[in-house]
């Protein structure tokens, strides 16, 4: 009679794979791509965003099955077998890690496609955001230099301001044209 790890040879090996045949024509009924159209999980979500520890998760519980079927099968476990079982371990962590990233990246690459494009931001709209921040910053300097008892002029207080915001608006279009032309040299 064998004893280790080649215990596992034969009419054991084949209901395996028998099982893992039925196991996987189930799910490949309960779960057609596609068709799934439910929001994702929490654990889904969370196995995109940390695959390594997924996989981890993941390989740790399937070495530990593979710890409980070996000794519930009567195969002798030795302190030699420690590699095979860090193998098994590193290796099924490394599988599962590995295939729920590329999943991710297929779902983001899907949800992308199908995300409807943003609006741009029309110019009225700017042009208000830019009013209400030049109406706010001038009065806030105006009533500065009438707390300080400074002499304030409103109209001084008012071209100042709206240089400072002429030069933001030139500064940020600047920054965002250059990004932009880096961008599109990629």
């Amino acid at each position: 009679m064998a004893e280790g790890w080649g215990a596992m040879t034969g009419a054991g090996t084949q209901a395996l794979l028998r099982g893992v045949r039925v196991i996987d024509a189930v799910m490949v009924r309960v779960v057609r791509p596609g068709t799934n159209r439910r929001p994702r999980a929490r654990v889904v979500l969370y196995a995109h965003r940390h695959p390594f520890r997924a996989g981890t998760a993941i390989g740790t519980g399937l070495t530990a099955l593979f710890l409980v079927c070996a000794v519930a099968a009567g195969v002798p476990l030795k302190p030699t077998d420690a590699p095979l079982l860090t193998a098994i371990w590193a290796g099924s962590t490394l599988i599962f890690a590995l295939l729920t990233r590329w999943e991710g990246i297929a779902h983001a690459e899907h949800q992308e496609q199908h995300r409807p494009r943003p609006r741009p931001v029309s110019g009225r709209r700017i042009a208000a955001g830019l009013a209400g921040w030049w109406a706010a910053v001038t009065v806030l300097l105006w009533s500065e230099d009438k707390a300080k008892h400074r002499p304030a002029d409103f109209v001084v207080t008012a071209t100042v301001t709206a240089t400072l915001t002429l030069a933001l608006v030139v500064t940020v279009l600047g920054v965002g044209s250059v990004g932009e032309r880096r961008r599109r040299k990629r």
